[in-house]
């Protein structure tokens, strides 16, 4: 029997999908604790990427950009005020997490 690699996805699913029905066959203790830990780290992840995406919905890029642009004209007009204003946007910024940390 000649086995074919356009199928290789099919015979990997078919293993793996037997050595978990063995596996939890043998020790359903062990499948059930790796169930749990496995929920545990993924409800984790969904609740960091809820937070992400709250906080990229909450950014104005409109504003963002502006701001950019801004900070770029200033650069080029007076570079000796420029570490002095990112000073100050760095200081903002971290009030704003602050802020929203406390929440």
């Amino acid at each position: 029997m000649k086995v074919s690699s356009q199928y290789i996805h099919v015979y990997v699913f078919a293993a793996v999908f037997m050595m978990t029905a063995i596996l939890v066959g043998l020790k359903p203790h062990y499948a059930r604790e790796f169930v749990r830990l496995f929920v545990q780290d993924t409800m984790i992840v969904v609740d960091a990427t809820h937070e992400f995406i709250e906080d990229v919905q909450s950014i104005n890029f409109e504003r963002s950009s502006k701001e950019a642009w801004d900070q770029f004209t200033k650069t080029v007009l007076f570079p000796r005020t420029l570490l002095e204003t990112v000073r100050e946007e760095l200081e903002d910024a971290r009030r704003d997490i602050e802020r929203r940390r406390d929440r």
